[in-house]
């Protein structure tokens, strides 16, 4: 990922972390645990997603992403 990648990301995902700090305020530490637990199983599913779809792509031809000329 570039750091032109990373500034978009941020600024997409901008207003969704502000309004999840809006949320996460009024929680207490219980709750917040069970945040934190939820959004962890969840990063951890999408980053081994990922790296079986690149792990596919690789063994195709397509490490990069792109469609492999016919």
């Amino acid at each position: 990922m570039t750091a032109e990648h990373r500034r978009d990301l941020a600024r997409l995902c901008a207003p969704m972390a502000e309004a999840m700090n809006g949320l996460v305020d009024g929680m207490d530490d219980v709750e917040r645990a069970a945040v934190t637990r939820r959004l962890t199983g969840t990063v951890e599913i999408l980053r081994r997603s990922t790296a079986e779809l690149t792990r596919a792509r690789e063994a195709d031809g397509q490490a990069d992403g792109r469609t492999p000329p016919e």
